[in-house]
């Protein structure tokens, strides 16, 4: 499934796999992964709240 998470400059990534947060703010994944940066507020509106650099990577599951 996909993972959402916001760097520390407020943009709103979504990635292929679980992501690791680094010490230059950002999030990466590991190799083979891809991830896509979201026009912002993309987030709020797939998860019904926002998500801060604080927060852990969030993860979008079936409805199923």
């Amino acid at each position: 499934m996909a993972f959402l998470a916001v760097d520390e400059n407020g943009e709103e990534w979504i990635y292929s796999s679980k992501p690791f947060r680094t010490d230059r703010g950002t999030w990466l994944i590991h190799s083979g992964g891809h991830s896509f940066l979201l026009p912002v507020g993309t987030i709020a509106k797939l998860i019904r709240g926002g998500l801060t650099w604080e927060d852990d990577p969030v993860e979008l599951k079936d409805e199923k």
